[in-house]
């Protein structure tokens, strides 16, 4: 099975994080910089307990704010299934 890799990029070219980049930051932010090998799932539901599931999602949100979707994005509610 072929994938087709879409990075979605805001001002200066920024990219939004991977799935591990994204790990890495809740473990650094909430956890002491430790479970870096542990899954996203994981790690996102030990930083929730942690500190709370509003300030971890205020957290993932500041990391998504200047990227912009692609234009494709934009037409996804448009459509039905």
């Amino acid at each position: 099975m072929c994938r087709r890799i879409v990075w979605i990029r805001g001002p200066g070219d920024q990219v939004a994080p991977s799935g591990d980049q994204l790990r890495d930051v809740l473990c650094d932010r909430f956890l002491g910089g430790s479970l870096k090998q542990k899954p996203l799932a994981q790690v996102a539901e030990l930083a929730k307990n942690e500190a709370g599931l509003a300030t971890v999602q205020r957290a993932i949100a500041e990391l998504f704010a200047p990227i912009d979707p692609a234009p494709f994005h934009v037409l996804v509610p448009t459509t039905r299934l």
